[in-house]
């Protein structure tokens, strides 16, 4: 079965981890710009966002694997704002190339002032740079990027029309109540991936983070934001909001494959992926896989498999026109099986 890891940090792993990972049926990889292990300076963060987006995506093809990745400062070093400021500067330029997918893993650590701070302007960055960027980096006539950015429209087009039937259906006939009731129009915006702080820090990093996303209203679309690490006691008010939510299977820190696939049986699969997070701390590349088979060995179909395991980041991130991967469906195979 074929799998896309929407959280991996590659910069901190070995090439055999890419054959590995190719061996084992991944496509695709999406890696956020996140710590270095130590403090770097605006230049050192630009030489980084280089690697990602140049060298990193020809070391994933050696073996066939699509790399894509975000753009951001790592909420570990938000607390010099000025020093943030000038990285934040540099990163729309970075939101063009082929491989980004959009601005992140933006978030909190330790839930600090300058942490929320720069959080907020990273969130409107993406708002403010999202037009700019797709006018500077338009797809070439009768590219594959224009099918693709065709499809998403589409796909888009789709689910807007069936959240307005909806939406339609609960509301009073009455023209007053119609008119108050229909919500106002939602702003386009560079697809955000968020980190939610570490153990004793999540629930408190959580509320503050929904929080400070409400301040934005109608300016951000929760199916475009993904909130990554989510836990047993977290993934209730993110679902909840209407975001996506991400399961880390990281067992030192976040969770483990049996606690993934409880919440999965818990809340379902609709807007959830499961990533490994793999960098240089002790964690594993084939966590998601160790996931995989869990639910397998419980009895989940091919079809929640696929969904949870490829078709959600494929939905996810096919939002941006820079992703290849396309939904797989399962009808024949499921029924051949």
């Amino acid at each position: 079965m074929f799998l896309i890891d929407p959280h991996i940090h590659m910069v901190s792993r070995t090439t055999s981890d890419y054959e590995m990972l190719a061996l084992s049926g991944v496509v695709a990889v999406s890696e956020p710009a996140f710590w270095a292990g130590f403090d770097r300076s605006p230049a050192g963060f630009v030489d980084y966002y280089e690697q990602l987006t140049t060298f990193e995506p020809k070391r994933a093809a050696q073996f066939g694997i699509d790399h894509y990745t975000w753009i951001c400062l790592n909420p570990k070093e938000a607390e010099d704002l000025g020093k943030a400021r000038e990285v934040l500067a540099e990163i729309p330029r970075f939101l063009t190339r082929p491989s980004v997918l959009g601005v992140g893993e933006i978030g909190l650590n330790k839930n600090t002032p300058n942490e929320a701070r720069v959080f907020k302007e990273h969130v409107q960055l993406a708002i403010d740079t999202f037009a700019q960027a797709n006018l500077q980096n338009p797809p070439a006539e009768g590219s594959s990027q224009v099918g693709s950015k065709i499809s998403n429209l589409k796909s888009q087009i789709s689910y807007l029309e069936s959240e307005i039937s909806d939406f339609k259906s609960q509301i009073s006939n009455s023209p007053a109540s119609r008119a108050s009731a229909i919500p106002p129009p939602i702003a386009p915006h560079h697809l955000i991936l968020i980190h939610t702080p570490h153990l004793e820090d999540k629930l408190k990093g959580t509320r503050m983070i929904l929080d400070m996303l409400r301040e934005f209203g109608s300016k951000l679309d929760p199916a475009r934001i993904i909130i990554d690490h989510v836990e047993e006691h977290t993934i209730k008010m993110v679902l909840d909001a209407g975001y996506w939510a991400g399961l880390t299977i990281y067992p030192i820190s976040k969770a483990t494959p049996q606690r993934a696939v409880d919440m999965l049986e818990l809340y379902g699969a609709e807007r959830l992926m499961v990533n490994a997070a793999a960098d240089w701390g002790v964690s594993d590349p084939l966590n998601t896989h160790r996931t995989m088979l869990e639910a397998r060995r419980r009895g989940h179909s091919l079809d929640t498999l696929l969904r949870v395991f490829y078709n959600n980041p494929a939905q996810f991130f096919g939002q941006c026109p820079n992703f290849k991967p396309r939904q797989i469906k399962v009808g024949f195979a499921e029924s051949a099986g």
